[in-house]
């Protein structure tokens, strides 16, 4: 039920030191550990030299490595050259990181309890998505020991920790990213969500000035008129005229997604959106194209097809707030 490795106590010292000078925090710096998962690591408590020396009282034959000789590899470089320098300057210094190693991982699991409760009061799981509250996110201390916990399990390295603080006060729309995953701000909002589901679900940020946004399923247009007293709304489906003081700016477009729902025009209680387009009889193909604009976490018009109940234009409305679809 588990694979044996024969790393030692000197090799765990040099992992230490290769994790510390990369960067990798102090997961890195307590070295290997003597179980992980399945793979377990039964001699990191003793030295080289002390297997070396059990293997030749009692008569074990090993084989050694030949790559172990020369030092174009960064963790032989480490031992063939680093730590004798070291050795040299601080005699001991490899028992003494011994020492520590086993300190370090007692730190680490004192660390981690820290750690834990303060992203677990920070993070708001939402489906697949993650949704951090900016304001929040800022005065956490320390900040920097936060976000790379919180971000770099998504593949976001040391060196962005600096943008992910500049992005705190970039406009709604702006993102970093990740090999895997994009971080998006979004109002007062950090939504991290993978790649994959990034590309799936593309955001547009409209402010109340845009005039228009092409997306991938189609384009808008978007302008504000004074109500009159004759105001008639559009029998058209791919034009929303909605009470401009209803909403609030940005607005976001992107695909819609399952649990999503609206208050579909006419209607008083909440509907999915996937049973909406089921009643409406269209193909997988077509549904896949369907669009969603947002004020703020509601959905305020399914694109080409119904406008939300909330947001229509009423006696009080003074203002239409009119989007134009073609696909």
């Amino acid at each position: 039920d588990r694979i044996l490795t024969a790393h030692h106590a000197d090799d765990n010292v040099e992992t230490a030191l290769m994790n510390l000078f990369k960067g990798t925090g102090i997961a890195g710096i307590r070295g290997m550990l003597p179980l992980t998962g399945k793979l377990a690591r039964p001699l990191l408590f003793a030295s080289r030299f002390e297997i070396e020396r059990y293997a030749a009282e009692n008569g074990i034959g090993f084989v050694e490595d030949s790559s172990n000789l020369t030092d174009k590899y960064s963790r032989n470089y480490i031992r063939l050259n680093l730590i004798p320098l070291v050795e040299k300057i601080y005699p001991g210094a490899v028992d003494h990181m011994k020492a520590n190693l086993a300190r370090f991982r007692e730190a680490e699991i004192l660390y981690r309890q820290a750690v834990a409760e303060k992203i677990g009061a920070l993070v708001i799981v939402k489906g697949e998505e993650k949704h951090i509250p900016v304001e929040k996110l800022r005065i956490t201390v320390p900040l920097k020991t936060v976000l790379f916990e919180l971000f770099s399990p998504y593949g976001f390295s040391t060196a962005q920790l600096d943008d992910i603080i500049r992005l705190m006060d970039a406009d709604t729309g702006k993102y970093i990213s990740s090999s895997t995953h994009r971080l998006l701000k979004n109002r007062n909002w950090f939504i991290l969500a993978s790649k994959r589901d990034t590309e799936m679900v593309s955001v547009h940020v409209v402010e109340r000035d845009t005039e228009k946004i092409i997306t991938q399923h189609g384009s808008f247009s978007f302008s504000v008129v004074k109500k009159e007293k004759d105001f008639v709304p559009a029998p058209d489906p791919l034009i929303a005229q909605l009470d401009a003081g209803s909403i609030t700016f940005p607005l976001t477009i992107r695909n819609w997604k399952e649990g999503d729902y609206f208050y579909p025009l006419g209607m008083r209680k909440k509907k999915k959106i996937a049973r909406f387009l089921i009643d409406k009889k269209l193909s997988r193909g077509e549904k896949e194209k369907v669009l969603v604009v947002l004020s703020g976490d509601k959905i305020i018009w399914l694109a080409g097809h119904r406008i939300d109940e909330r947001v229509k234009v009423g006696p009080a409305s003074k203002e239409i707030f009119i989007m134009k679809f073609q696909s």
